[in-house]
This record gives structure tokens, sequence and C-alpha cells, in this order.
């Protein structure tokens, strides 16, 4: 559902702006937007009679106390909160050390990384149930199917990194409704890898709750907002929203980092897929073979062309290379089932 209402976001925005709309038409779609997402998520959670009736009082006798309570609670609120921070704090902070033109710049640039963060801690936040019931029933396909996620998510993220320039181009085109954007375009080649560590750092996040280890998980947030306190404004005050996109880089390749140190330390063995160069270089000759394209063809506004190109040289390399299987997918769908 979140992946969903933020495209219809991102969408719906682009079109208002198409059309010539300003900040109070803008607003106007997140209302409504968000508006549909609560309307859509209430009718899911009525369908699904989860909500269950008044609960009976407690018997006579059984002892209740919030201090333990809060005190197994207070890592995931903690993370709860830090989660809320992860999302506005390079904002915040843009607002109070760069000007208006600069995180309106940086701004435009995230506007279309969004969907894919939001997608990657869809990703593990889907996952997370399943995951949770095979540590208990069944260990060995828990730790296969968390290395069958990482790998995959890994092999959509990263193309859609490397490839997707061309097409930022173009969105970006509407928002500045023709007008010079290579600044945030500048910000957007660089933002745009944020995507694929996020999905580290998520996956290390919901594997250390997983394995009731909540404070490790917190640690891996408190991780990614240190750093980006400590980069952004020296970054942004030298190279303004590239220095901006660059710090943001920074804070989550820490934080990922630091997850997959701690899933190190306490020997779980669902660390990065040992296919990850062959999937960094098949990474890189897409994104060669999609440059070349833009570089020596004659004609304008071939991105799609090229992107496709560079897709079909990135699916022949992985799977040549071993790198994905049909019985991989075949074992990912049995793992999932109940």
């Amino acid at each position: 559902m979140e992946v969903v209402i933020n495209t219809l976001i991102v969408a719906t925005s682009l079109v208002v702006l198409w059309r010539g709309g300003g900040v109070v038409a803008l607003c106007a779609v997140l209302i409504v937007t968000q508006a549909i997402s609560a309307s859509a998520c209430l009718w899911l959670l009525v369908k699904s009679k989860l909500m269950a009736g008044p609960q009976e009082c407690m018997a006579k006798g059984v002892g209740f106390s919030l201090q333990p309570l809060w005190e197994q609670a207070r890592p995931f609120y903690g993370l709860a909160l830090a989660n809320v921070l992860l999302h506005r704090l390079d904002i915040l902070l843009l607002s109070v050390f760069a000007g208006d033109a600069i995180t309106g710049i940086y701004s435009a640039a995230y506007l279309v990384v969004r969907v894919l963060i939001i997608l990657a801690q869809t990703w593990w936040q889907s996952l997370y149930p399943t995951f949770s019931r095979l540590r208990v029933q069944a260990e060995e396909q828990y730790r296969r199917l968390a290395g069958l996620a990482i790998r995959f998510g890994l092999l959509a993220f990263l193309p859609v990194a490397a490839l997707s320039r061309g097409a930022a181009d173009w969105l970006l085109g509407i928002v500045y409704r023709g007008e010079d954007h290579s600044a945030a375009l500048a910000a957007y080649g660089i933002l745009i890898w944020a995507a694929p560590l996020f999905l580290v750092a998520t996956y290390a996040v919901n594997l250390l709750l997983v394995e009731r280890q909540p404070k490790g998980s917190l640690l891996i947030a408190v991780t990614h907002i240190g750093v980006a306190l400590s980069l952004l404004p020296f970054l942004t005050s030298r190279w303004q929203a590239v220095g901006a996109a660059l710090a943001m880089i920074g804070a989550i390749s820490a934080s990922a980092g630091v997850g997959l140190f701690l899933l190190k330390r306490m020997s779980v063995p669902a660390g990065l897929p040992r296919r990850l160069p062959l999937l960094l270089g098949a990474t890189a000759a897409a994104g060669l073979v999609q440059a070349g394209i833009d570089q020596f063809s004659p004609l304008a506004g071939l991105w799609p062309a090229s992107a496709f190109s560079g897709l079909l040289i990135y699916l022949a390399l992985v799977w040549q290379g071993g790198a994905v299987s049909g019985a991989d997918f075949a074992l990912f769908r049995k793992a999932l089932r109940p």
C-alpha cells in the first residue's frame, strides 16, 4: 500500500506541475492521496477481521506493571521515532544550513528516489512475518530465504540505480517545466545509490528484530542519524545539493556497515550474497552500455532504448554468471508458503 500511495503521489504531483499547478495544488495532492491511503487501509483492516472485539477485564490477581512493558517496548519506540527522522532529517537540516534554492534542488532529486526507499522498506516489512515464523519453525529455511531475499532485492535495485538517469532527466524536466535542472540531476545521480544501500541497511534492521535484538536495530538507525548530522552541514556548505546527496550516501553506507557487522558478530550467516561482485560488474557494464548509446546516438530522447539495452546486458550477465536461476525462484516461492 505504501508503494502504491507514494507512486500515486509522485505521478499526480508531476501531472499537477505539468499543468502549471503550484504549492497549494501540491498540498491538495498530499491531502487527497493520504485520505485515499487511510480509507484503503481501514477497508483492508475491516475486511481482514483482524480487529478483535472489546477484551474482557483481566482476571483478579493477575499482576500487571507498565515498567517491564516499557523496558521491552522502548527500543521499538526509539526505532519508530528514528524511522520518522530518517525520512525528514535531510530536509530539516537543509532548511537550517542551506537556502531554499538548495533545499528545492535536493527535494526534486529525492522526489524520485523516495519511491525506491519506500519500496525497500515495504519489501522487508512484507517478509518480516515469514522470517519470524521460520526462525522458530525451520531455521535453515529462514536462512535460505533471507539470503535469497537480499539477493533478489539487490538484483532489482542495482540496475534501477544505474539505468534510471534518463528517466530522471525526463521527470525533472517536467518538475522544472523545461528550465535548467542540471543541479538536481547531478544530485540525483548520487542520491539514487542510496536505494540499494538502504535496502541493505533495512535488511540488517529486520534480521536483528527477527533475532530479538531490537537494540541492534536501533543502533543502525542512530548511526544513520549521527553520521548525517555530522556530514550534511559540512558537505552542503562545500558542494550544495551534491554535497547533501553525498552526506546521505555516507550516512546510509555507515548504517549498512554497522548492520552487517552486527549480523556477523551474532553469527547470522545471511550477509551479502557471494555473487555480489558479479552483480556489481553487471551493473557497471549495463551503465556503460547505456552511457555509450546516449553519448554517440545522433538522436535525442533515446533514453528508453538505451536503458532497455543496458537492462538486457545486465540480465544476460547475471543469468550466465549464475547469480540467479529458476531453482532460486522456486525455492523462494516454496519458502513463502505457510
